[in-house]
């Protein structure tokens, strides 16, 4: 039916999420089958452009602008902004951050004067490792949180993180696949967290999938 339609490929996944969503006979299958639905809808997302890299500069940038989503901050008591991430950041840091953020328009104060972020959820889209001034300050950027990933062992509990690795080997068609996979459970996570209106905590979640042998060259 979705090739009778002309169906694109992401359509054709909605639509066949959405079949089998009004057959399905158990709670647990619905909800697998919507949050399949969420993640082929284009997201909300804002795509940070090339004019904006002094916001992946620093860690704790992205982590306050998503902080300012649910904690209540006036411009005053830096401390408590500071000290509110894990790990805490100088205060000078703190103000720094929200300078930043102010600059590149990624915040603003609410009618009662509290910040707030003006996009919920921002991406870089898909980054390409070459030379550019910009892609190398996100590639840093990311760097940096891998790093914090590794600290977090001796800073959480278990049941604070999810942390796993998989060691495997696969085609080149099948890498691409997996890659194609990876992309639709970013957008599933992305819609998840738009369609979220009481966050809690802020996370960073990070995807990795890199050779560990000669990968030869690509077609």
């Amino acid at each position: 039916f979705s090739d009778a339609m002309n169906h694109t490929k992401r359509e054709a996944e909605y639509f066949e999420a959405l079949v089998f969503f009004s057959d399905a006979a158990t709670i647990e299958e619905r909800k697998n089958y919507f949050e399949r639905m969420m993640a082929c809808r284009e997201s909300k997302a804002r795509l940070i452009n090339k004019s904006s890299y002094e916001y992946y500069t620093q860690w704790y940038y992205s982590a306050i602008r998503a902080l300012l989503s649910f904690f209540p901050f006036d411009g005053t008591d830096f401390a408590s902004l500071a000290n509110r991430l894990s790990p805490p950041v100088k205060i000078e840091q703190a103000k720094k951050a929200i300078e930043v953020l102010l600059k590149l328009g990624m915040i603003q104060q609410n009618r009662n004067g509290f910040y707030e972020p003006c996009d919920q959820i921002i991406t870089t889209g898909l980054i390409r490792n070459n030379k550019q001034s910009h892609v190398l300050s996100i590639i840093d950027f990311q760097k940096k949180f891998l790093t914090l990933a590794s600290e977090a062992y001796g800073r959480y509990t278990d049941r604070q993180m999810d942390m796993s690795s998989i060691t495997l080997s696969v085609s080149q068609a099948t890498r691409r696949l997996i890659k194609e996979e990876a992309a639709a459970f970013r957008k599933k996570v992305l819609s998840l967290a738009e369609n979220d209106t009481h966050p809690e905590c802020v996370y960073q979640l990070n995807c990795q999938l890199f050779p560990l042998t000669d990968p030869g060259k690509d077609e």
